[in-house]
């Protein structure tokens, strides 16, 4: 699952929270689930957060259980299901996360029997199609995640169209875009996946026009969407356009604030795509010198958060793309270098270093 792909399912997932009828009475259950939720959705390791997700979803079962017709904690239920969810998939438990978000889907659909006219139950079950397949993204076929996604975006384009005037409503069908792209990428479907991008990129444009910079950031990661597909296709003249659009916007973000973790990101996101794409030009130097941007914004990153796996994952992946353009530089030692302590990461994070051993090899 791509980064981006895993902030906009969040950002669409944070209105769960804002919008959380949270259950009234000031009884000690309703209180514990409160803390548990606030410290499921905050700073630490994934991990952490899974667990203090899964006492807040025992404890809204047990509400329930005692008040079966209570619609706080049926809200309060789907919320809990949703955080363990993405916690799960985040923490490579993907199996188990589709449990949990099929558990919270079915209780949305039950929220919706109740209450057909709430449009918070629609965008709920949006946000669950969402979580699903980003989720399912991983599955050989993808099938599964363009389904998702393509349910998904049925909702998103009803509750745009109802409301026509409501940035929130645009921005998550830009999101909803954005996901069924991801997805028909991984499927090789890259004309499809440009088309899907183009539109979310027109929504982008038109909100990130008079946006924030929140905003700016969907609009630079639109470019990069964008690009990507048309390097897949083999464009790479109209690609690097996009990529140059993106990356000037990426940069300007992370000026202005040089410790969000966001901004940093989608600045190494557009600056590895931006290798990729010289090594297609067949500028190797070129190359190197993105790669090395990126890895230095990967290492930024991870130095905020230097526990965080994805993030140690994230610069041996840089490490990687960088000793294997340094190998066809033939500056060997420098490669050796880079892929040796790529390979430190990923041994040291129990994940396979094969790719790195095969590139190590080559230079022996």
């Amino acid at each position: 699952m791509s980064l981006v792909a895993a902030v906009f399912a969040m950002s669409g997932a944070g209105m769960a929270w804002a919008q959380t009828s949270i259950p009234e009475g000031g009884g000690r259950p309703e209180e514990q689930w409160k803390e548990h939720n606030v410290r499921g959705r905050g700073p630490g390791h994934p991990a952490d957060r899974l667990i203090e997700n899964q006492k807040a979803l025992e404890i809204a079962r047990r509400g329930l259980e005692r008040e079966p017709a209570s619609i706080a904690w049926l809200n309060a239920l789907w919320v809990s299901c949703l955080a363990v969810g993405e916690a799960q998939e985040m923490v490579g438990e993907r199996s188990d996360a589709l449990v949990s978000l099929n558990e919270g889907k079915a209780v949305v659909e039950r929220l919706v029997e109740i209450e057909p006219a709430n449009i918070r139950w629609q965008e709920a079950m949006a946000m669950f199609w969402s979580a699903i397949g980003l989720a399912s993204i991983p599955d050989e076929q993808g099938e599964a995640a363009l389904s998702a996604f393509d349910a998904e975006l049925a909702i998103r384009r009803h509750l745009a169209e109802a409301a026509p005037s409501d940035a929130r409503a645009r921005t998550n069908l830009m999101y909803s875009l954005h996901n069924l792209g991801s997805a028909q990428m991984k499927r090789g479907r890259f004309a499809d996946a440009e088309a899907s991008y183009r539109e979310a990129l027109a929504i982008a444009e038109e909100v990130g026009a008079k946006g924030n910079a929140h905003r700016q950031g969907d609009l630079s990661a639109m470019y990069a969407r964008v690009g990507a597909a048309l390097l897949a296709q083999g464009d790479v003249q109209a690609a690097r356009e996009y990529f140059d659009k993106s990356l000037m916007i990426a940069e300007r973000l992370v000026r202005e604030d040089q410790k969000d973790i966001g901004r940093l990101l989608a600045l190494g996101e557009v600056q590895d795509f931006l290798g990729r794409t010289s090594l297609r030009w067949g500028n190797l130097e070129q190359a190197v010198q993105s790669f090395r941007a990126a890895l230095a914004t990967q290492q930024r990153v991870l130095a905020l958060h230097p526990q965080d796996p994805a993030w140690q994952m994230r610069v041996s992946n840089s490490l990687l793309a960088l000793g294997m353009v340094l190998a066809r530089q033939g500056l060997a030692e420098e490669a050796r270098d880079a892929l040796r302590r790529g390979r430190g990461i990923v041994v040291e994070l129990g994940a396979s270093p094969d790719w790195f051993d095969e590139q190590l090899s080559k230079l022996n």
